[in-house]
C-alpha cells in the first residue's frame, strides 16, 4: 500500500481498511509512505485513544494509524515514511517517536531504522525513505513548490534559499542508509525487495501514463538513491532488485536494468485501499496490483 493519507478521510473508512487486510490473511503489510501527518490540527483525540497516547502527543496521527493497524493485522507492517508524515513536526523528530513506537510493538517495522529482514531463503527486505532532492530537473526554473516548505519544521526553519541545500542532503542521506544496508546484504542474497516512498529513476515516476519533466523531476525523484539502485545493480548482477515506491499516486512499472525492475503505486486521496498483493518465495518476487 502508499499513500494512504489516512488523514484525508474518516476514521471509519480506515477502521474498515484495517479490517479488510485482517481479512487478507496475508504474512504481512508493506507501506511505502504517506500513511498520515505526524501531527494534525485539533480532533484526533479519538484517534490517539486508539494508539494509548495523549492528543497532545507528538506524531500522535501517524502514531494512532500504525498502532490501529498493528492492532488488528496478524503479521508485522514493514514501512517507510513520505514527505506527508513529517507534517507538523520535524523529520529528526518524527523519525525518533516512530522508531520508539516500533521498540514497544514489535509487529511495525520502520525500515529506514533498521537493516534487513530476511522474507524467505535468499530474499530479504530494506527500505529508506527518500525524499525528492532537487538533483535532477530544473530546481531554480520549475513552477512546482510542495507543502513541505511550509509543513515541516527543517525547511520552515531556514531561508527559502536554503531549500535546495536541504533536498540535497536528505536524498544523500537517504543513499547513504540504503547503500550501506546493500553492503550489509547475506552471502545468500538472491532476490531484494526494496520499499522507498519517492520515485528513485525519472522513468519510474509516473503520472497519467507519462514519466516526468524538469518542473516535477526535483520534487518527486530521489536522484542520490536512483544512483544508489544504478550501482548497486551494475556491480551484484546476480542479485534481483525489486523496487516499490509511491510518491506520485499514479501507477508504472520500469524494468531499468535486466535485475532492476521499480513498481511504483497509485492512490486517492480520502479512499485508501490495497494497491498490490507481493509474493515473496525463493523462486522469486511477484507484484500484483489489486486497485
Amino acid at each position: 500500500m502508499t499513500d494512504l493519507h489516512v488523514d484525508h478521510c474518516p476514521r471509519e473508512v480506515w477502521s474498515r481498511l484495517c479490517e479488510k487486510i485482517a481479512a487478507n490473511n496475508s504474512d504481512g503489510v508493506l507501506l511505502t509512505g504517506d500513511l498520515s501527518q505526524s501531527v494534525l490540527a485539533d480532533g484526533d483525540a479519538n484517534l490517539s485513544t486508539a494508539a494509548g497516547l495523549s492528543s497532545r502527543s507528538t506524531d500522535v496521527a501517524l502514531a494512532s494509524a500504525l498502532m490501529e493497524l498493528a492492532k488488528q493485522t496478524k503479521g508485522p507492517t514493514h514501512f517507510v515514511l513520505g514527505n506527508h508524515d513529517f507534517y507538523g513536526s520535524s523529520i529528526a523528530q518524527t523519525r525518533r517517536s516512530v522508531a520508539d513506537i516500533c521498540r514497544s510493538e514489535p509487529r511495525l517495522r520502520y525500515l529506514t531504522d533498521v537493516y534487513d529482514y530476511r522474507l524467505a531463503e535468499g530474499v530479504y527486505l530494506l527500505g529508506e525513505d527518500g525524499w525528492g532532492d532537487a538533483t535532477l530537473g530544473d530546481y531554480e526554473g520549475s513552477y512546482v513548490r510542495l507543502n513541505d516548505f511550509v509543513q515541516i519544521e527543517d525547511f520552515t526553519s531556514i531561508p527559502s534559499d536554503a531549500w535546495k541545500a536541504k533536498l540535497n542532503q536528505l536524498g544523500r542521506d537517504s543513499a547513504d542508509r540504503l547503500s550501506d544496508k546493500i553492503k550489509r546484504l547475506p552471502p545468500d542474497t538472491k532476490h531484494v525487495l526494496i520499499l522507498t516512498h519517492v520515485p528513485p529513476l525519472p522513468e519510474s515516476c509516473w503520472y497519467e501514463g507519462h514519466t516526468t519533466d524538469e518542473n516535477w523531476s526535483p520534487f518527486f525523484v530521489c536522484g542520490e538513491v536512483g544512483k544508489c539502485l544504478l550501482a548497486a545493480s551494475q556491480s551484484l548482477p546476480e542479485i534481483q532488485f525489486t523496487v516499490l515506491c509511491g510518491h506520485t499516486h499514479h501507477d508504472g512499472v520500469a524494468q531499468v536494468r535486466d535485475n532492476l525492475i521499480i513498481y511504483t503505486g497509485a492512490s486517492v486521496y480520502g479512499h485508501p485501499e490495497i494497491e498490490a498483493i507481493v509474493t515473496v518465495n525463493e523462486s522469486g518476487i511477484d507484484v500484483l496490483r489489486v486497485g
